[in-house]
């Protein structure tokens, strides 16, 4: 039953049971009994991006094409938006009646960040939509001059995904100015090949701790503070964590073969 609907609840298993089994005894807790010993945990699926089998062909394809890539020469890029409010992080308590409460629109606060094995390339924060101009304002005034700077005359690779403001017509003509040739090719629906996925997570789970610890201490959280506050754990993030997450690419690379394309762990 669970095999044929994942998200099918132990009640209903029960309820299932008993109608083709009119003489069999057995409860909901007989069943999550059951259940656990069989080895399954309830547990809320991640969130991916939906695969289409062109999507998947196309992830495959570039993945053969990429397995002994130069990583060492990319900067891998992104936008994530920051929440001033978020509940993932789990609390101790003696009882089930722990409470963190939220405002029903928490400030948003946008971030641009670039990366690469000697550490961070650039980050912007911003909290207008983005759109080609800005991105463009980005791409001058926080990704050229910080990657050249840091690679000196070594010649670096861009990497950004797919999203319509990267591929509008005025950053290509931009790009193909300013890095001829080195903007590196990158499948769609692909957030589990870009290891900066992995740096949002750490920066959001610490920001996140850092509100809460302020808000426990009963200090006022405004959007500037919480701005600053998000810089401030931006430099923190080591450049350690930065080279084993993108040292992982072969291995993501290897994960998307075996998978045909499909979803990965990372």
């Amino acid at each position: 039953m669970v095999n044929r609907n994942h998200f099918v609840t132990a009640s209903e298993i029960e309820a299932q049971l008993k109608e083709t089994n009119p003489n069999l005894e057995v409860s909901e807790r007989t069943v999550q009994r059951e259940l656990s010993r069989l080895g399954y945990v309830a547990t809320l699926p991640r969130r991916v991006p939906l695969l289409t089998q062109s999507a998947k062909e196309i992830r495959l394809q570039w993945a053969h094409d990429h397995c002994n890539y130069n990583w060492k020469k990319v900067v891998f890029s992104d936008e994530t938006t920051l929440l001033m409010f978020r509940n993932t992080c789990l609390a101790w308590s003696r009882t089930s009646k722990l409470v963190a409460p939220m405002v029903k629109h928490p400030f948003k606060l946008h971030m641009w960040g670039a990366i690469s094995t000697r550490g961070k390339i650039g980050m912007y924060v911003f909290t207008e939509n983005m759109d080609r101009h800005l991105y463009l304002e980005i791409l001058n005034n926080h990704l050229y001059p910080n990657a050249n700077n840091v690679y000196g005359r070594q010649h670096w690779v861009f990497q950004h995904d797919n999203d319509p403001k990267h591929t509008s017509r005025d950053v290509c003509n931009d790009l193909e100015m300013k890095l001829r040739g080195r903007v590196l090719q990158w499948p769609s629906y692909s957030p589990d090949l870009n290891p900066i996925e992995n740096i949002w997570a750490y920066l959001k789970r610490n920001v996140e701790k850092r509100v809460k610890g302020m808000v426990v201490q009963k200090k006022s959280v405004t959007q500037e503070v919480f701005i600053a506050l998000v810089k401030e754990e931006w430099e923190k993030i080591p450049d350690e964590l930065i080279l084993t997450n993108i040292s992982s690419m072969p291995r993501r690379i290897q994960a998307c073969i075996d998978a045909e394309g499909g979803h990965t762990r990372y």
